[in-house]
């Protein structure tokens, strides 16, 4: 029997002071797409981003989503939604910030990389048709950890038009960064560990993502 993952994040680390590049990039891409969605809202809030350093070992560590339960309007995760504009101006802010990481490093061992994504569902139970609409293509034999039942459990097929519930919610949520990291070349062969939680509790504030980097050297 598999043990829980470990996401490290009982791990002390101490702040990474030597990166300002990557914090600068961060900055000037949040900045710019701020000026551009100011009036649409379509930019979520950036509530954690770290870079820190254990010794020759470094985490990443990025989260998006809503901080405070904001208008359903605005929400980073609308009910019901794993992808959205807001989100995907997330990723795209998280995959220059990795670019960037790579040219600046240069003596990180990539093949020795872990990927740990954890997706959020809120208390909202789902009701009619909730379909995954296939923008990840067919997703097959995918091994995820579920916090609520302190188990793994298998995906093995999830296809354009098929009906998911909160845990496949929150799957596809954490699924949408897998997705786009691994068109890195320095990240293509990493270990992606997916984990869900499905939260009791309702609103935005419970829909959200997290992404840790794990680099060994």
């Amino acid at each position: 029997m598999k043990n829980e993952p470990n996401t490290m994040r009982g791990t002390k680390y101490i702040q990474l002071n030597v990166e300002p590049r990557a914090s600068l990039v961060f900055e000037k891409y949040k900045k710019n797409f701020e000026k551009k969605v100011q009036k649409t809202g379509k930019f979520p809030t950036i509530s954690n981003f770290d870079i820190e350093r254990n010794g020759g070992d470094i985490k990443l560590t990025y989260e998006y989503g809503d901080k405070n339960n904001v208008n359903v309007n605005i929400a980073a995760f609308p009910p019901g939604k794993y992808i959205t504009e807001t989100t995907q101006n997330a990723l795209y802010v998280f995959k220059s910030i990795l670019e960037t990481f790579v040219e600046t490093e240069k003596n990180i061992n990539y093949n020795d990389v872990t990927i740990t994504l954890t997706g959020m569902a809120d208390g909202i139970p789902v009701s009619g048709d909730l379909l995954y609409t296939g923008e990840f293509g067919s997703i097959e034999n995918q091994l995820a950890y579920s916090i609520n039942s302190k188990s793994y459990f298998r995906l093995n097929r999830l296809s354009d038009g098929d009906r998911i519930r909160n845990q496949e919610l929150a799957f596809l949520r954490a699924y949408h960064p897998k997705y786009e990291i691994l068109k890195i070349d320095s990240f293509s062969t990493s270990k992606v560990n997916i984990i869900t939680e499905e939260l009791s509790t309702k609103g935005p504030a419970y829909r959200k993502v997290i992404i840790e980097i794990y680099m060994k050297n």
